[in-house]
């Protein structure tokens, strides 16, 4: 392992903050990668990314770098919810309508229950910062990318503004989607607070300096909710800060340094334009962020140097009292710049046009989130105790929905979860992430100020994930979610707390965890647990590859078919089938190949096979209707259509919405 880096905190001359680089870097690695991968959306970045964290969890463990001590009753109790809400989800298939989607949601899940397993078996008691520092690394570089790719004309939004004018300018990049941009850099801001509040030296300086990107990016995403999400997270992660004092003069400099950046870069939106090279506008935008990054790295250092904590004075809490009221100040001088329509709307419903062909293909709708709420409650209705089936809320919504919008999901995990899964995974849901709510409020009563500190940060990181998850389809984009998801594992499991060791074990103080029994090593024998996490990670690296293989085939195959090529386009799709005989995705690409290639009546095979794997799927409906069409069928042709109609009536009234593919 890596030497740690150790930063004297404000506090005794023995109380350090020690940074890991083996754990803060490849978190911080993995969310950048993840988000420059369109978020880790795409199915055959979602595969390999379950594969390589299975991978990882078995190189941890057959390599002897960590063991099974890590797993206390809370923490596997955790796993096993979610293990359970792997293993409904994969039964779930049997009766799903779309078993192809369910997959994806399948090999999604067990992505999440790697994370949470190689975060519980590597956070060791004293790590918390490491992760926390991960995060706002990650975070923050993503926050610089998204910048750049807007004001230095890297062009990163110019697909999602070419296809999808309403979000224009809305900042996207690199993770595709402005409210799980918006989400990642709220869930940013907690560590960031807690770095500057606890950490010494240039870290603290480079913490509040490196907030004004992270809240310029967040500013142009134009996320109400993920605004929420940032002010729920700062509230809890300074509650509990560690020296107040310190608190206060970082929020003194940061809030001015905010105000007059986003009161700039308001002024200046207009003339950002998400297509073409970098303009004068954005480029002296960049120059006001650079200059007011060094110049509160700079004040903060003067102004915080040479101290020891000391008791918050009264003089402090008036200061306090006076930063507060400066803030509300502040932020009714922005609202008054940006107008009230910059901070209304964002549950009102929003007719948007074509979707893009990106990571919100067929996901975003702007608002109506209500509408989408309802469908999944009635589709929970109809079915609550084993749920609609993996990956059927679209179906659900086509043929239910109000707006003539498409929609692949529900925008709260919860509630989607409850319509696909039913009560046994919505259950199953809703309990994991209670535990994380009672691990929390645990750790918030710690007698250590550090540890309470600490806590407070992931809590941040954690409640910010809660509202992400739930308004939002944030869960199917990993790298808006990775920072939720180790908070999870970090309120559950040990690494927040201070290490003590007895005879070469970790104990943990109960006064610290809240409940001995929950917080207790565990006391399954090893080989359980070993055969659980064995099996588990035979299963989810099959999983990942075969949904990374059949994602690229599939790609490829349209590539090839846009070409032309007809026989390389039926060559891959042919291998898809051949790897999910399940999906209707291969079988209705097949259907498009032969119609294009005028062979009608192989064309009319392929599309009944899709229907009869996805028989509420208008797509393939509507193909047959073409194709009895171009045979000379017109009643037939007119049936078929009939039904397509019947399964989506308010998305197709709207032309050109869907593709059949």
């Amino acid at each position: 392992a890596s030497s740690p880096i150790k930063s004297k905190g404000s506090g005794s001359a023995d109380s350090k903050v020690v940074f890991h680089p083996s754990i803060f870097a490849p978190v911080a690695s993995g969310i950048v990668a993840l988000a420059l991968a369109e978020g880790g959306f795409p199915d055959a970045v979602l595969g390999v990314a379950t594969a390589a964290v299975w991978l990882l969890v078995g190189g941890l463990l057959l390599g002897g770098g960590v063991g099974l001590g890590a797993l206390n009753r809370r923490l596997l109790a955790l796993l096993g919810l979610f293990a359970l809400l792997a293993i409904w989800t994969a039964l779930s298939l049997s009766w799903a309508g779309d078993s192809g989607s369910g997959f994806v949601d399948l090999v999604r899940v067990l992505l999440y229950l790697g994370v949470l397993l190689t975060v519980g078996l590597a956070a060791r008691p004293g790590t918390g910062p490491s992760w926390l520092a991960g995060i706002a690394i990650g975070g923050t570089l993503v926050a610089v990318l998204a910048l750049g790719s807007r004001l230095l004309g890297f062009g990163g939004d110019e697909q999602l503004a070419v296809e999808l004018q309403a979000a224009a300018g809305r900042l996207s990049f690199p993770i595709g989607y402005w409210n799980g941009l918006g989400y990642l850099l709220a869930m940013t801001m907690p560590p960031l607070v807690w770095l500057a509040a606890t950490a010494r030296s240039s870290v603290a300086r480079l913490a509040v300096a490196t907030s004004i990107p992270v809240v310029v990016a967040l500013f142009l995403t134009s996320s109400r909710g993920a605004l929420l999400a940032a002010v729920l997270g700062l509230l809890i992660a300074g509650r509990f800060a560690f020296d107040r004092r310190r608190l206060v003069l970082a929020a003194e400099i940061a809030i001015a340094a905010w105000t007059v950046t986003i009161i700039a870069t308001a002024a200046l939106r207009d003339q950002l334009n998400p297509i073409g090279a970098a303009t004068a506008e954005s480029l002296l935008l960049v120059a006001l962020i650079i200059v007011s990054s060094i110049a509160v790295y700079l004040s903060y250092g003067r102004l915080d140097a040479g101290g020891e904590a000391r008791p918050v004075s009264r003089r402090s809490r008036r200061t306090r009292r006076l930063t507060i009221a400066g803030a509300l100040v502040a932020a009714l001088a922005v609202g008054i710049v940006l107008g009230p329509s910059a901070f209304l709307g964002e549950f009102r419903t929003e007719q948007v046009g074509e979707p893009t062909a990106g990571t919100a293909d067929a996901l975003v709708s702007g608002s109506g989130r209500s509408s989408f709420w309802g469908s999944a409650l009635s589709a929970f209705g109809e079915d609550p105790v084993r749920g609609i089936g993996a990956g059927g809320f679209e179906t659900h919504w086509n043929i239910n929905g109000e707006l003539g919008v498409p929609a692949r999901n529900a925008h709260s995990a919860e509630l989607e979860t409850l319509a696909e899964l039913g009560l046994p995974g919505g259950a199953a849901l809703l309990a994991a992430l209670g535990l994380g709510a009672f691990g929390a409020w645990s750790l918030l009563r710690a007698e250590t100020e550090r540890v309470r500190a600490a806590s407070a940060a992931v809590a941040g990181v954690f409640v910010a994930g809660l509202v992400a998850i739930g308004i939002d389809w944030t869960w199917e984009l990993p790298a808006a979610l990775a920072p939720f998801v180790i908070s999870l594992a970090l309120l559950c499991g040990s690494g927040l707390l201070a290490p003590v060791a007895a005879q070469g074990s970790l104990l943990v103080d109960s006064r610290m965890a809240g409940y001995e029994p929950l917080d207790a090593p565990t006391s399954p024998p090893p080989w359980v647990i070993r055969v659980g996490i064995g099996a588990a990670a035979v299963v989810a690296i099959w999983a990942g590859l075969l949904l990374a293989l059949t994602a690229i085939q599939l790609d490829r195959s349209a590539d090839r078919l846009a070409r032309g090529d007809l026989s390389g386009a039926a060559e891959a799709a042919r291998a898809v089938a051949r790897l999910e005989p399940w999906s209707p995705e291969p079988s209705l690409r097949l259907a498009e190949i032969e119609q294009t290639a005028s062979n009608l009546e192989a064309a009319r095979r392929r599309a009944e096979e899709a229907v009869r794997l996805a028989p509420d799927d208008f797509r393939p409906w509507l193909l047959l209707g073409q194709i009895q069409n171009a045979l000379g069928n017109p009643v037939a042709a007119a049936a078929y259509t009939a039904k397509a109609r019947e399964l989506a009536p308010a998305v197709l009234a709207r032309p050109g919405v869907f593709p059949l593919s």
